[in-house]
């Protein structure tokens, strides 16, 4: 059974934004895959319908929808704080920098 359809509301330029993160060649493919669930949500689409359209799970679909609630379209980006954190410290990559150059 789907659960129920908490529709997102947008306004136009947040609508045009997401049109064209879709739509742009450049655009990387996690954020365009974001954009296509918010504007399904957006349609009133349930989640497990979502889910099969852009071949994610639902969890994913509730996690991009839950983020772009609360942050809008910021909520759509990767969170700082990913990748691999510095091996030096700040003043020994200064160092190494002075050196190099």
């Amino acid at each position: 059974m789907s659960r129920p359809v908490a529709r997102i509301e947008l306004d136009s330029n947040q609508r045009q934004s997401l049109r064209q993160w879709v739509q742009r060649p450049t655009t990387p493919q996690r954020n365009a895959l974001r954009a296509r669930i918010i504007l399904a949500c957006a349609e009133g689409l349930s989640q497990e319908n979502i889910a099969a359209q852009v071949g994610v799970r639902r969890r994913i679909v509730s996690k991009w929808c839950g983020r772009f609630r609360q942050r809008g379209l910021d909520g759509l980006q990767d969170k700082k704080g990913r990748g691999r954190k510095p091996s030096l410290p700040e003043a020994r990559q200064a160092q190494a920098l002075v050196t190099a150059t």
